[in-house]
């Protein structure tokens, strides 16, 4: 009984301890939650277009770019095959785009 009491115990806190790391995951300049991830195919900053998932889209010339690494990044930095997400506003203008840290594996994050 007590050791079945001691493996329950040890497995609740490796859960607790857990979920600290894995809300660090993403700096905190990112937003709470991830409702999904894409990846850029191409990206043209002199015409301000980029192609996400066999989509194209426009790309604001003030669009704001976060990495895991830095808050405030530029356009310049991004570049095929990175993992993002963005917010839109308009139809198909990207005005902030967060990029995804490589290997990020959580399709949904909620922190």
């Amino acid at each position: 009984m007590r050791t079945s009491f001691q493996t329950i115990a040890i497995l609740i806190s490796l859960v607790l301890f857990s979920l600290p790391a894995q809300s660090r995951e993403l700096p905190d300049y990112y937003p709470d939650r991830i409702a999904g991830w894409f990846t850029i195919d191409d990206i043209n900053l002199s015409r301000l277009k980029i192609i996400i998932n066999d989509f194209p889209l426009d790309l604001s010339p003030n669009a704001k770019v976060h990495s895991p690494n830095t808050e405030f990044s530029s356009l310049q930095v991004l570049k095929p095959g990175m993992k993002i997400f963005f917010s839109r506003p308009s139809n198909r203008t990207i005005n902030e785009i967060w990029i995804l840290p490589e290997g990020y594996r959580h399709h949904v994050q909620k922190r």
